[in-house]
């Protein structure tokens, strides 16, 4: 198995890293099983229920927030050891995921005070998880192998999922684009709609479901390259 060397985790902010990488992974976890109950509700489409259903999706979006400002000290490191690696790598890279971090919270943010529609926070998702297939890439003579190859995947996943509301917007309907979407509006059947959720689908089993468990594993494998 490929191990950090010695000389990358003397340093206790890859400690630090570990731990938060295993948070975010939980609190990725807790947000996904609130977003699926909240589906479920929005499917039943019961008017009764649509109280009960925003506050959910809120609450998954407070998930969305956690889990990603504890990735953004992991993104730190992550970059300081591809650098180690691949001296070349530019700030630019680094940049680009912390931007993209950034982005996700404050959209998730203006979700919850119905600026924005609940899935706009999937586009800077997509931005990130091409950040994370760049540097997954970058690290596979670092970490083991096989977990930076999952790493990619993952990254792909999102990337897929962040094509969702753009795609939307543009082939189906720019509603989402403009702000909040009513609980009840009608969802059009057409075959451009038909691919773009088939799309999301793949990328949601890609990236989303399977992000917890990676980062979960990628926090586990910086504890203990550290002996900790």
């Amino acid at each position: 198995m490929t191990t950090l060397p010695a000389a990358t985790i003397a340093g206790s902010p890859y400690r630090s890293a570990g731990w938060a990488a295993i948070t975010s992974g939980v609190f990725g976890i807790m947000a996904f099983g609130v977003l699926f109950l909240a589906v479920n509700l929005m499917l039943q489409k019961r008017p009764e229920l649509f109280e009960l259903m925003d506050l959910m999706f809120k609450t998954h979006h407070v998930g969305i927030i956690l889990q990603y400002v504890f990735l953004i000290p992991v993104a730190f490191v992550l970059h300081t050891l591809a650098r180690q690696q691949f001296p070349g790598l530019s700030r630019a890279t680094l940049a680009v995921g912390v931007v993209s971090l950034s982005l996700i919270v404050l959209c998730a943010l203006l979700f919850i005070v119905n600026v924005v529609a609940d899935d706009l926070y999937t586009v800077p998702q997509g931005v990130l998880g091409g950040w994370l297939m760049v540097v997954s890439r970058r690290l596979s003579t670092v970490l083991p192998r096989g977990l930076m190859r999952f790493g990619m995947v993952v990254g792909f996943g999102l990337l897929l999922v962040g094509t969702f509301p753009l795609a939307y917007g543009i082939f189906v309907d720019p509603i989402g684009l403009r702000g909040p979407v009513p609980p009840d509006y009608p969802n059009p059947e057409t075959p451009a709609n038909t691919i773009i959720h088939l799309v999301f689908y793949i990328g949601t089993f890609l990236g989303v479901v399977t992000y917890p468990i990676w980062i979960i594993l990628l926090g586990r494998q910086l504890l203990r390259a550290r002996g900790v």
